[in-house]
C-alpha cells in the first residue's frame, strides 16, 4: 500500500480457501478513506489500516456469495467504510454487499439479471416446461413453469443435464457425481459408475430405453431402472487400455459421445497425442450400438486433413452424427492452447475400404471458440454454440454458409453459449449461456425437406413439416402429437389417403393454432379425420 510517501507491506499473509492469486487477484480502494482496501481472490477480505492486516468479509461459497472473485466494483465509498456498498462478480454470478442489509450479502442472480453461468442444459420434449442444467458454482437446476429448483446447490459446480421425461432428469455435479431427480415422485438418487477415469463434464446421451455416460468407458443404465430406484450403471464398451511408449494412457477419459438417429455412434477421448506418430485410440465409431456384438472401429489414423493429424495436434471437443446418414458425422477440432483456433469438419466413413473423407466446413465462421453442435432433425439446420452467440447453416447444402442468430428478430445477446437443446414439441431452440442464464427462440425454417409417407404410419412424437409432406396413395398417417407446419410449407394427400389428427394439434412454427385446410392439397378420395 502506498500512502503518498512510502510503501507498506502487509504484516500477515492473506489466507483464502484454495486461493490462486495469479489468475483472480482483484483490488479496490475506498475513495473517501484510502486506508480501506478490498481484496478478492477465492474469497473477499478488507483492510482498514492501509493493507497492514486484512479481515475476511466474504467466505468461500458463503451466504449469497460465491467462490473465485473475478471483479470488484465499489459503488459507494463512505468515511470509515461502514457504509460502503460494492458489487462482486464471481464464479457464481453477481453479489452485492450492503452493510445496511440483513444479511449483508445479497445474490443478484434472480429475475431481471439471470447471471447464472450454465455449462450444459437439456429440455423435455413437451409443452410442459422442464429444463435441466448445471451452473458454475451454483450447482444443478431443474427449471419448470412453477419456478426453479436448485437440486444440488451445495455441490459447487454443476455441469451437464439430461432430461428423461416431463418430470425427471440426470444432472452432473462436482466432485464428479451423477444424480437422478424426479419432481413428481420426489426421488433424489445418487447414481453409481464404477470408473475412476473421468472429466468433470462427462458426456451424457439417451437412445431408446437407455441412458449412456462417458467416463474411461461408456456406461449405461435402463431408464426404467432409474424410475424403479436402481442406481448402478453397467459397462458398455470395455475398451482395452492403450498406452504411449512412456506409459501414458491414450484412451483415458471420454470427452464426447454422440448417438445418431439410426443407431450409429461416436466417442472421442480427451487431449491430443503430440508425441505419438501412430496416434491411435482417440476417436471410435460403432455402426450399430443396438447390435448384440457391436464393434467399435478406431478412426483416429484416418482423420488426416492434408497432413494435419487431427487427433495428434488438437482435441475433439464436440461430435454429432448426421441425422440422415449414419456413416457421416461432424466434429470440432480445437487447439488446446488457443480456444479460438477451432476447425469444423464433415467426415464420411467408408467401412468397406476403412477410409474416411474429411472436409473443412468453417467457411465464413469467425475465429471464435465453438462449444456444441446441434442439428434440427426435421429441417436439417445445424446450430453451433459459439463464444459470441449462435450460428446456423444447412450442412447438406451445396455450399455451407454460416449465419449468426443474434439478430433483432431472435434477440439473443452476443454472449458465450455453452450448450444448445431443441424442443420439437414447441419448435424452440434453447441456449444455455455462460453468464446470462437461459434463452430460447423459434427454430429457423429451411423449407427444403421433402418427406413421403409410403406405408401406414402412426407417429407418437411431434412432427414438423419444413418443406413438403406427402402421404402416399391409400396410406393412413395417424398423428398422436403435434403437427408443426412452417410458413410456406405444404401437405399433400394423394388419392385415397387418410390423415388422422386432433384439430387443436396443428400449429405453425410459433406454436400457434392454424387451419390445416389452408396448407393442404387433397386428391380424389383423400380425407382428414379429426379426433
Amino acid at each position: 500500500y502506498f500512502n503518498g510517501q512510502f510503501f507498506n507491506l502487509n504484516n500477515t499473509p492473506v489466507n483464502h480457501a484454495f486461493s490462486s492469486a495469479h489468475w483472480n487477484l482483484e483490488l479496490t480502494v475506498n475513495k473517501s478513506d484510502t486506508n480501506i482496501i478490498y481484496l478478492g481472490m477465492t474469497e473477499i477480505s478488507r483492510s482498514i489500516n492501509g493493507g497492514k492486516t486484512f479481515e475476511k468479509i466474504g467466505s468461500y461459497n458463503g451466504h449469497n456469495i460465491h467462490a473465485d472473485v473475478r471483479a470488484i466494483y465499489l459503488e459507494k465509498s463512505t468515511a470509515g467504510g461502514k457504509g460502503d456498498v460494492f458489487l462482486v462478480a464471481n464464479d457464481g454470478g453477481i453479489s452485492l454487499l450492503d452493510p445496511l442489509m440483513q444479511p449483508a450479502w445479497k445474490s443478484l442472480n434472480g429475475i431481471g439479471l439471470n447471471a447464472n453461468q450454465f455449462w450444459g442444459i437439456d429440455v423435455a420434449q413437451s409443452d410442459t416446461l422442464l429444463i435441466a442444467g448445471g451452473t458454475q458454482d451454483n450447482g444443478g437446476f431443474m427449471i419448470t413453469s412453477d419456478g426453479n429448483e436448485n437440486t444440488m446447490g451445495s455441490c459447487g459446480d454443476g455441469y451437464l443435464g439430461l432430461v428423461l421425461d416431463k418430470h425427471s432428469a440426470i444432472i452432473e455435479c462436482n466432485p464428479p457425481s451423477l444424480f437422478y431427480h424426479n419432481n413428481q415422485t420426489h426421488q433424489n438418487i445418487y447414481l453409481q459408475v464404477n470408473d475412476a477415469r473421468r472429466e468433470t463434464r462427462r458426456p451424457l446421451a439417451q437412445k431408446d430405453s437407455f441412458v449412456y455416460v462417458g467416463y474411461g468407458d461408456v456406461w449405461r443404465i435402463k431408464k426404467q431402472s432409474l424410475q424403479n430406484g436402481s442406481a448402478v450403471f453397467q459397462n458398455f464398451t470395455n475398451f482395452a487400455i492403450q498406452k504411449d511408449a512412456d506409459g501414458t494412457v491414450k484412451n483415458n477419459i471420454i470427452r464426447c459421445l454422440s448417438i445418431g438417429e439410426k443407431n450409429s455412434a461416436l466417442i472421442s477421448y480427451s487431449n491430443p497425442n503430440w508425441a505419438a506418430k501412430e496416434n491411435t485410440g482417440k476417436l471410435f465409431f460403432c455402426q450399430n450400438i443396438q447390435h448384440k456384438n457391436s464393434q467399435w472401429t478406431d478412426l483416429t489414423p484416418l482423420l488426416n486433413d492434408k497432413g494435419f493429424e487431427v487427433c495428434r495436434w488438437s482435441e475433439i471437443t464436440a461430435l454429432e452424427v448426421d441425422i440422415y446418414d449414419p456413416l457421416k458425422f461432424y466434429l470440432l477440432s480445437r487447439d488446446v492452447s488457443d480456444q479460438t483456433t477451432v476447425l469444423l469438419y464433415r467426415v464420411e466413413y467408408f467401412p468397406d475400404s476403412n477410409k474416411c473423407s474429411i472436409q473443412k466446413i468453417n467457411s465464413n465462421l469467425p475465429a471464435i471458440g465453438i462449444n456444441k453442435i446441434r442439428t434440427d432433425k426435421y429441417s436439417g439446420i445445424t446450430y453451433l454454440a459459439g463464444d459470441d452467440g449462435v450460428y446456423y447453416s444447412n450442412l447438406n447444402a451445396d455450399s455451407v454458409i454460416w449465419k449468426k442468430l443474434n439478430t433483432e428478430a431472435f434477440k439473443l445477446p452476443s454472449v458465450m453459449v455453452m450448450d444448445l437443446a431443441i424442443n420439437y414439441v414447441n419448435n424452440t431452440l434453447v441456449a444455455g449461456t455462460y453468464g446470462r442464464g437461459i434463452w430460447q427462440t423459434c427454430l429457423v425454417s429451411s423449407l427444403l425437406i421433402q418427406k413421403y409417407i409410403g406405408y401406414n404410419t402412426t407417429e407418437n412424437d411431434a412432427v414438423k413439416v419444413d418443406g413438403k409432406l406427402s402421404v402416399g396413395r391409400k396410406k393412413i398417417y395417424s398423428l398422436n402429437s403435434k403437427l408443426i407446419v412452417t410458413k410456406g410449407s405444404s401437405i399433400e394427400l394423394k388419392k385415397g389417403s387418410t390423415l388422422i389428427i386432433k384439430k387443436e394439434m396443428v400449429r405453425d412454427e410459433n406454436n400457434k393454432l392454424i387451419d390445416l385446410d389452408l396448407i393442404m392439397q387433397k386428391n380424389r378420395g383423400a380425407k382428414v379425420i379429426y379426433r
